[in-house]
């Protein structure tokens, strides 16, 4: 989880959101598929934008990126209209 700490959020948010994702989708565009879960911080009032990748040495999902929800992911995650 360390490049994912890029913007400051910490371990319990990072696994708070992922346990809780309301939603998520796949990004293909990239060298290989990202998934951006959308979950709950610990205190449920930030959503968080994870992105998620397997990562194949370890058989293992690996957390990249957390940062605060952007709008275009809350639209792409049905989640804004």
């Amino acid at each position: 989880m360390a490049s994912a700490k890029r913007h400051g959020i910490g371990d319990a948010d990072i696994l708070s959101a992922y346990a809780f994702a309301l939603a998520y989708f796949t990004e293909e565009s990239g060298e290989r598929p990202l998934t951006v879960v959308i979950g709950p911080d610990r205190s449920g009032a930030v959503l968080l934008e994870l992105g998620v990748v397997q990562c194949h040495d370890y058989d293992a999902i690996c957390i990249v990126q957390a940062m605060p929800a952007r709008s275009a992911s809350l639209r792409k995650a049905g989640l804004r209209g």
